[in-house]
């Protein structure tokens, strides 16, 4: 249920994935498997956990069809992470304040999703920052307020480091500005998926039904899916 690397529009035709979720365990007791007889058995996932990563997957997709970011062409909560959603974008628009913005709230929908539909987040939105929506939207966020110059403040200084953390530690006004503009970017990822809930649970449940949509299946579901969103 969690993300890598900072999310904006891939390159022409090239597929982007989204790994994210928990990290099957590797250290789990021993057994045997009809899939390795001979390898430790794999725990099977509740079915509570499955209902959140469905629908912390759904949102992001039906955010980024709500935000036209990019074409869906795949959306799974199988992989070994927990779920991925995978697109790719035809074409490359200016990377504005306002485009990046959006990428923040696609990025954040998931987490935003499980507050509004479960009541709770999990873990998972966080973690490793190769799996952690919240790492990729806080590099955003840092990026648009040090070195992209679309700082709210001191938009001309240039603060390029390999430390943003620390960066952000010593920068109280830095730190400040970043976690106002996550804050936002989360408040209107909640309103989005409140506004889509009927295409979020549509979704979620198609999810939970076939665990991997790909293809044609998937196309016919996002025409069903855009009739479901609010205009």
């Amino acid at each position: 249920m969690t993300p890598a690397r900072p999310e904006r529009p891939a390159a022409a035709g090239k597929p982007t994935v989204r790994p994210r979720g928990r990290k099957r365990n590797k250290t789990s007791p021993p057994g045997h498997s009809k899939a390795n007889p001979g390898g430790p058995r794999t725990p099977s996932r509740s079915p509570q956990l499955l209902c959140r990563i469905a629908v912390h997957e759904a949102s992001h997709a039906v955010a980024r069809l709500c935000l036209g970011l990019g074409t869906l062409v795949m959306i799974t909560i199988e992989a070994a992470e927990g779920g991925a959603v995978t697109w790719r974008s035809e074409r490359l628009d200016d990377q504005t304040e306002e485009l990046l913005t959006s990428v923040l709230v696609a990025t954040l929908a998931g987490r935003a999703a499980e507050e509004e539909f479960i009541g709770s987040v999990a873990a998972s939105s966080g973690g490793g920052p190769e799996l952690s929506d919240l790492a990729l939207a806080t590099d955003i966020a840092f990026k648009m307020e040090a070195t992209l110059g679309f700082g709210r403040r001191r938009p001309l200084l240039y603060r390029a480091t390999r430390e943003p953390a620390l960066l952000l530690a010593l920068d109280a006004d830095l730190k400040e500005s970043v976690d106002a503009r996550l804050e936002t970017a989360h408040a209107a990822a909640r309103k989005l998926v409140r506004l889509h809930r009927d295409a979020v649970e549509f979704l979620a449940v198609q999810l939970l039904n076939h665990g991997t949509l790909e293809g044609s299946r998937l196309d016919q579901l996002i025409a069903q899916i855009r009739e479901r969103i609010v205009q």
